[in-house]
């Protein structure tokens, strides 16, 4: 053991007692990994470690008990300590393992930055073996799914972290029942397997008033007449029952021809002189 009355650059693997006060001693830059002790002498109270800045990149910093000392700065100690070195690119970083808890004061009196390790880096082995921070935490599975949550329709889990809905799939069948249920004006639909039929009503209009539907022609088969029953035309057969209505029949044979001439039609259909017939309600065309 080295006892030391005055300031030095400490050697790497020797230990020091220190037998005056306020000593400075400067932290050596080192490439390997290497270990310096120093204990206090009697009446000694406290000394100083000064980090250095080597300049060109070369650097020594350090981590005294969790708390961070960059290049360049004094800290002052009141305890004994054991330290610790070992090196990254162009920095040696000494990690100050002090025996009691100690009073760190940087010379500047700015507030040291607070380490996130407060561990012997030979001991290092994974990231299992460095405690986390405050601020800047480890991600955890748990933490990741406590950061989310969903609103309806969206199920969330978060002890899971599963995420899940609820789909309505429709059928076929309930895909037609959304047409053949419920009230529809003036059209009706049936639905068969692929296919949904609708049925448009017509009853509702006059022939007049259905300027945008072609109806199929209204022709007369073999035996069959053009009667007016209530207030439309209808085709039909003319039976031995229906002679008393001979005057509401029109036959397939009747001459329709110059219709729109008042004198003409009572002539062409064997209506007679006499026979009354208002100009204008009767109207053939085709």
């Amino acid at each position: 053991m080295i006892q030391l009355n005055g300031n030095i650059t400490l050697v790497v693997g020797e230990s020091y007692q220190l037998t005056a006060n306020n000593l400075e001693l400067t932290m050596p830059y080192s490439e390997i990994k290497h270990s310096i002790d120093i204990s206090l002498g009697e009446g000694v109270t406290s000394y100083k470690l000064k980090f250095l800045d080597l300049g060109n990149g070369y650097k020594v910093q350090g981590l005294i008990n969790g708390v961070s000392i960059k290049a360049g700065k004094d800290v002052t100690l009141t305890n004994p300590t054991s330290l610790k070195s070992y090196r990254r690119g162009t920095v040696t970083y000494w990690s100050v393992e002090v025996i009691a808890n100690p009073i760190v004061i940087e010379e500047n009196s700015i507030n040291p930055q607070i380490g996130l390790m407060n561990v012997d880096p030979n001991s290092i082995e994974d990231t299992d073996d460095i405690p986390e921070g405050v601020v800047n935490l480890y991600y955890l599975d748990s933490r990741a799914r406590d950061s989310i949550s969903a609103t309806a329709p969206i199920d969330y889990d978060n002890a899971t972290g599963v995420i899940s809905t609820e789909l309505t799939q429709y059928t076929d069948a309930d895909v037609g029942a959304l047409f053949t249920n419920g009230v529809h004006t003036g059209i009706s639909f049936t639905f068969q397997a692929n296919k949904i039929n609708a049925t448009v009503s017509l009853s509702g209009f006059g022939l007049d008033a259905l300027s945008d539907v072609q109806l199929g022609q209204l022709g007369l088969q073999t035996g069959q007449v053009l009667k007016y029953s209530v207030n439309k035309w209808i085709n039909t057969k003319l039976l031995s029952t229906e002679l008393s209505d001979s005057a509401l029949l029109m036959r397939r044979a009747d001459n329709l021809n110059n219709l729109g001439n008042v004198a003409t039609a009572r002539n062409n259909l064997g209506l007679g002189s006499a026979a009354l017939l208002d100009a204008d309600v009767l109207l053939v065309s085709g």
